[in-house]
């Protein structure tokens, strides 16, 4: 069963990003870009589980794109969000 991890996508494994807030005073300090995760259900070999996904595979799901066909796996290949 996969577990929920914090701030990571399912399916494309995006994860936290970061840099520097740079002011126009050429100041920086440190920050960070989080994905925009969503709790989805989806089912794997019959099973419904939950798992975080970002908003780019949500909309991608059911099209031809390579930004999901990339990461999935034959295990995943039946994934179906659930309403």
């Amino acid at each position: 069963m996969a577990q929920i991890r914090r701030n990571r996508c399912y399916i494309c494994d995006k994860g936290v990003a970061f840099g520097n807030n740079v002011s126009h005073a050429n100041n920086r300090t440190r920050r960070t870009w989080k994905p925009n995760l969503q709790v989805a259900r989806i089912v794997i070999d019959g099973k419904i589980t939950k798992v975080k996904v970002c908003t780019r595979c949500l909309h991608a799901d059911g099209q031809d794109c390579g930004h999901v066909s990339r990461r999935i796996v034959s295990s995943v290949l039946r994934v179906r969000l659930l309403s």
